[in-house]
C-alpha cells in the first residue's frame, strides 16, 4: 500500500496555502494514518522505515522536544501542536508507548505486561515515549498554573461583583470565559495523555485565600464576643440583621407562571441572586471602580436643562392627568387596583410585614406586565422628600421585588445617581438640601439591602470629598452615618471605607471648618468606629 500510494506520506504535511482549520485537520488525519500503518506493519519491514522516520519527525515537532533522539523527558519541552499529539496518543497504544491505557479494563493479574513485538524499532519507541512524557510534564505544569490563575481571577471577579454589581463589563466577562475554556481544554489534553501513558494526573490544589491585614491608620473591624456574633455579619444586632437580610424569596412562594417566567429563567434568577446577595470576603482592587465618569459629566448639562423644565411643568401636568384619569377609572379594573396599591397602600407602608405583603401582591398580579413594572420604578423613585420614614420600607420593598424582577431596580438606581449629581452641581442652593438628604439616605438604605452595589456609595462619597464644602460635608457625613458602618464591617469594602475615613479626617484637620461641621464629622466617625469602652475600676475601701 505504501509503495502504491505514495501520497500517504505527504498527507501529514499539507500545502501551506490551505485554510488553517483544514490544515490542522489534514495534519491530524495524516498522523493517525501513519500510526495505523505502523501498527498494521512491522518493525522489520524496510517499506515502513520512511514512515517511521516521518512519524518521529512530526511527533518531535509537535512535542517541541530538544532533539529527535532525546531520551530525557525532564528536559524542557514546548508543546507546539496539542491536537497532533493527542491523535497519536489515542492510536499508539501499548505497541508503541509500551503502556496499557487505563481506559482498557485490566485482566486482574499482578504481573507487569510484556511487549515482545513492537510496531516500531525499540530505539524509536523510546524516543517517542520520551517526547510524549516530556510533553505531558509540560502540559501538567501549565494546567496547575492555569488552575491557580483561574481561581484568583474568579475570586477577584466575585469580589468585584459585590462592589460594582452583576455586570463587570464585556471585556472582563470575556476574559473570564476565555480563561475557563483554556483550563477545560488543558484538562482534557492532560487526561488523554495520562490515560495513554498510564500515569496519574496532577493534583489541582485549591489554595485558601490569605487574610488581608490592614496597614492603614484605622483598624479594620474584627469580631468580638461569643459565637453568636458570627451570624450577624456586618450588622450590630439581630434585629437589624433580620430587617436587612431576611428578605422573603418570592421565587419559592409564587408559581413561575404568575411571574411570566420559565423554569430556565427561574434557575438563572436564583443563580444571580446568590451572586448578588451572598456575602464573600477579601480585598478589592482599585481598578474595580472603572466607570464612565466622562460620559456622566458630558450628559450632566442636558440633565440640568431637562430637570429645570420638568420642575416647572411636572406638577401642573401630573395633577391634570390624575384628575382626568380618576374620573374615568372603574374600581374593578386592574389599572385602578394598581393605582391604589402604588399611590395609597405603598405610601402608608409603616412596617416590614406590610412591605413584604405589598411586594408579594404586586409580583402575583402585575409582574408579567411591563408597563406596571415601569410605573413601579417611577413610584419608588418619586418618594416624597418629606417622608423620610418610608425610605427603609421602600428599600425593603424594592429588595424583595428585585429578586424576581430584574428590570425594576436599575431605573431607580439610575435616577438616584442622576439626582445626586444634579444636587452636587448645585451645592449652594438651600432648597435642595431636603432633596439631597432624601436622596443620599435612599442610596444608603439600598446599599445595606445590597440592591445598590457599594461602588455607588463610594462614588457619592468621593464626589463629596473632592469638593468638601457647604452641603457636601453634611451629605458625606449623612452617608457615613447611614451605611458607613455596614461598609466598614464588610470584608471586601472594609479597607476602602477606612481609606475614605482617613481622607475625611485629613480634610478636617487641613481646613478651618465651622464647629458645626467638625461636630458632624466626629459623629460620623464615631458612628462607624465607636471609641473603646473603658471599664471603671472601683476602689476597694479598706
Amino acid at each position: 500500500m505504501v509503495q502504491k500510494y505514495s501520497t500517504v506520506l505527504r498527507s501529514s504535511t499539507p500545502a501551506p496555502n490551505t485554510d488553517p482549520k483544514e490544515n490542522a485537520r489534514l495534519k491530524r488525519m495524516g498522523v493517525r494514518i501513519l500510526t495505523e500503518l505502523m501498527l498494521s506493519g512491522g518493525s522489520d519491514s524496510d517499506e515502513y522505515s520512511s514512515i517511521e522516520k516521518l512519524l518521529l519527525k512530526v511527533i518531535t515537532e509537535a512535542c517541541g522536544a530538544p532533539s529527535r533522539t532525546n531520551l530525557d523527558p525532564s528536559l524542557p519541552h514546548t508543546v507546539n501542536d496539542v491536537n497532533v499529539l493527542l491523535s497519536f496518543a489515542r492510536v499508539a497504544g501499548p505497541d508503541i508507548l509500551k503502556k496499557i491505557p487505563r481506559s482498557i479494563p485490566s485482566s486482574g493479574t499482578s504481573n507487569p505486561p510484556l511487549f515482545p513485538l513492537l510496531a516500531m524499532n525499540a530505539e524509536t519507541c523510546e524516543y517517542l515515549i520520551s517526547h510524549v512524557t516530556g510533553a505531558f510534564n509540560n502540559l501538567s505544569t501549565s494546567l496547575v498554573a492555569t488552575h491557580s490563575r483561574l481561581l484568583k481571577l474568579e475570586r477577584r471577579c466575585a469580589k468585584d461583583r459585590l462592589l460594582v454589581g452583576e455586570n463587570l463589563g464585556d471585556k472582563r466577562e470575556k476574559g473570564l470565559l476565555d480563561a475557563r475554556k483554556l483550563f477545560d481544554n488543558l484538562k482534557k489534553s492532560v487526561e488523554t495523555l495520562a490515560n495513554a501513558l498510564d500515569v496519574d494526573e496532577p493534583e489541582l490544589v485549591v489554595e485558601e485565600e490569605e487574610e488581608v491585614v490592614n496597614k492603614g491608620g484605622l483598624e479594620i473591624w474584627t469580631k468580638e464576643g461569643g459565637a453568636g456574633d458570627e451570624m450577624l455579619g456586618p450588622f450590630d444586632d439581630e434585629e437589624m440583621r433580620t430587617f436587612y437580610s431576611d428578605v422573603p424569596d418570592l421565587l419559592l412562594k409564587i408559581p413561575a407562571a404568575l411571574l411570566g417566567l420559565s423554569a430556565e429563567e427561574v434557575e438563572a434568577l436564583r443563580t444571580k441572586n446568590v451572586q448578588k446577595y451572598g456575602f464573600d470576603g477579601g480585598e478589592i482592587e482599585e481598578n474595580a471602580e472603572e466607570s464612565n465618569d466622562g460620559e456622566e459629566d458630558a450628559a450632566d448639562a442636558d440633565l440640568d436643562e431637562e430637570r429645570e423644565n420638568e420642575n416647572e411643568n411636572e406638577n401642573e401636568n401630573q395633577n391634570q392627568k390624575e384628575n382626568e384619569n380618576e374620573e374615568d377609572l372603574d374600581k374593578e379594573t386592574p389599572h385602578y387596583k394598581l393605582a391604589v396599591l402604588l399611590d395609597e397602600d405603598l405610601t402608608n407602608c409603616s412596617c416590614r410585614e406590610t412591605a413584604d405583603e405589598l411586594a408579594e401582591r404586586f409580583s402575583v398580579n402585575y409582574a408579567s406586565i411591563k408597563n406596571s413594572r415601569k410605573r413601579l420604578s417611577k413610584v419608588l423613585y418619586s418618594l416624597p422628600r418629606t417622608r423620610l420614614d418610608l425610605i427603609s420600607h421602600y428599600s425593603r420593598f424594592l429588595a424583595t421585588v428585585d429578586r424576581v424582577l430584574k428590570d425594576v431596580a436599575p431605573p431607580v438606581l439610575e435616577e438616584l445617581q442622576n439626582e445626586f449629581r444634579y444636587g452636587l452641581r448645585h451645592n449652594g442652593k438651600k432648597n435642595l438640601l431636603e432633596t439631597r438628604t432624601k436622596n443620599i439616605r435612599y442610596i444608603a438604605e439600598l446599599t445595606k439591602f445590597r440592591v445598590a452595589p457599594p461602588i455607588i456609595a463610594f462614588k457619592c462619597l468621593e464626589r463629596c470629598l473632592d469638593n468638601f464644602v457647604g452641603h457636601n460635608i453634611e451629605i458625606a457625613c449623612l452617608l457615613i452615618e447611614c451605611c458607613g458602618r455596614f461598609l466598614f464591617r464588610m470584608e471586601h469594602t472594609s479597607s476602602r471605607m477606612s481609606s475614605k475615613l482617613e481622607v475625611m479626617m485629613r480634610l478636617k484637620k487641613a481646613r478651618n471648618l465651622e464647629p458645626r461641621y467638625n461636630s458632624l464629622i466626629d459623629n460620623a466617625m464615631f458612628n462607624v468606629k465607636p471609641p473603646p469602652r473603658v471599664k471603671k475600676v472601683e476602689k476597694v475601701s479598706e
